[in-house]
């Protein structure tokens, strides 16, 4: 019996001491680590910070605290953890050069989700594509068209593109042109365009609409209409003033050409 308890005192004693405050460190620190990830991830949620950022950032703070208490209790049983930090420091590189494309479209999806050009639910021509947004990964982001195909982007293809966000702002231009014969009276024309757009229930009278002569065409008369209105009306204006202005500008003993040719032959005297 004495010997065993000698050699309890001179082989378990010392290292059940490290044991259990290795343990301790382990289970109370992810504990805190929770808590605080858990904390960190509410005061960005005050902040008003995006949803997806935020708990991106949540999971990066979570697993870089839980990174630490490992290394903290390895280190409390006497395990050396600088190589192992090394090697990996190593495998990580190694991870990310095989993983480089991957790597990009992520550090591309960190960026739109912080600099947000678009949103989901807006409507944008991204790299040729046009269509909503659905929804921003971290490494893709899904494009839904009107004819109801899904479209995956890559990150890093959107960030190195030309973004046009078409919803991003409250209202917008709808821009016509119109061409009317050069024997139509220019005056006549302009009033009918303006009456209609005005008539528009989906217009803005602040800014006003407006028309002028945009170019002399090879056929026609080129004549700009111009009216404001709420983003989400704008397809539906743009085809009711066509139809409408089209109509009334008929009505009104406007003619609206087609482009045309006229070939004179000449003959010769043999």
């Amino acid at each position: 019996m004495n010997t065993y308890i000698d050699y309890l005192k001179v082989y378990v004693y010392p290292y059940a001491v490290d044991i259990l405050a290795a343990l301790l460190i382990f289970f109370i620190g992810r504990m805190l680590i929770r808590k605080i990830s858990d904390l960190v991830y509410k005061m960005m949620q005050k902040s008003k910070l995006d949803e997806t950022l935020a708990i991106f950032l949540k999971n990066i703070l979570y697993t870089i605290l839980f990174a630490a208490i490992i290394i903290a209790a390895l280190n409390k049983l006497g395990i050396p953890t600088a190589s192992l930090v090394a090697v990996l420091g190593a495998a990580g590189l190694a991870i990310g050069l095989s993983l480089k494309d991957s790597v990009s479209n992520f550090g591309a999806g960190v960026l739109i989700i912080m600099l947000r050009p678009f949103k989901a639910g807006d409507f944008v021509n991204i790299a040729g594509q046009m269509g909503v947004v659905e929804n921003i990964q971290v490494f893709q982001t899904v494009l839904k068209t009107f004819d109801n195909l899904t479209i995956y982007i890559p990150n890093s293809t959107i960030m190195g593109t030309e973004i046009v966000n078409y919803t991003a702002r409250e209202t917008r231009m709808v821009n016509l042109i119109i061409g009317i014969s050069y024997d139509d009276d220019i005056k006549k024309a302009r009033d009918i365009m303006m009456e209609t757009m005005a008539a528009h229930e989906n217009t803005h009278d602040d800014p006003a609409p407006v028309t002028g002569v945009l170019e002399l065409g090879d056929s026609s008369v080129n004549i700009f209409a111009r009216s404001w209105v709420d983003t989400p009306n704008w397809w539906q204006t743009k085809t009711d003033l066509l139809q409408q202005i089209k109509e009334n500008l008929e009505a009104g003993g406007i003619t609206i050409p087609f482009p045309q040719m006229d070939v004179h032959i000449q003959k010769e005297e043999v």
